[in-house]
């Protein structure tokens, strides 16, 4: 035991006991951290619906380009919020384009929906307006 004068007033600890203490509450404050840090980072993963396709010009031929995708915010049907963005998406080799997207079919606000301008190398563009099933992929 180890006696320490401060000023007015004096300090008795054990050393060994304190340390002992100190210990056992950083590693149940860093298990708790764990145990809710898991849960919450998985509460925050919205499922995504993987989207496919392919592309072509209007005379059949594969198309090579961009998409540029937005949406507003909204809530999907499971609940999960997803913030209003914006992604841009290429369309690759023999028209292939594959994106992953939180499902807005049955979503508030109803009618949300993701806008597609599509911008080819032939230089047409075209805008479409998708709705997304909550399934695990869909072209």
């Amino acid at each position: 035991m180890t006696i320490e004068s401060k000023g007015s007033w004096v300090q008795m600890r054990n050393s060994k006991e304190q340390s002992g203490k100190s210990e056992f509450w950083r590693m149940l404050i860093f298990a708790l951290a764990i145990v809710v840090a898991i849960p919450v980072s998985l509460w925050g993963q919205v499922a995504t619906t993987v989207v496919q396709d392919t592309v072509y010009h209007a005379n059949g031929t594969y198309a090579t380009g961009t998409i540029l995708i937005s949406w507003p915010a909204f809530v999907t049907a499971t609940g999960n919020t997803v913030a209003a963005g914006k992604i841009s998406a290429t369309i690759g080799a023999n028209g292939q384009v594959t994106l992953n997207l939180a499902p807005n079919i049955g979503s508030t606000p109803v009618g949300s929906y993701y806008t597609a301008v599509y911008h080819l190398d032939d230089g047409t563009v075209n805008k479409e307006y998708w709705a997304i099933p909550n399934v695990p992929s869909t072209s």
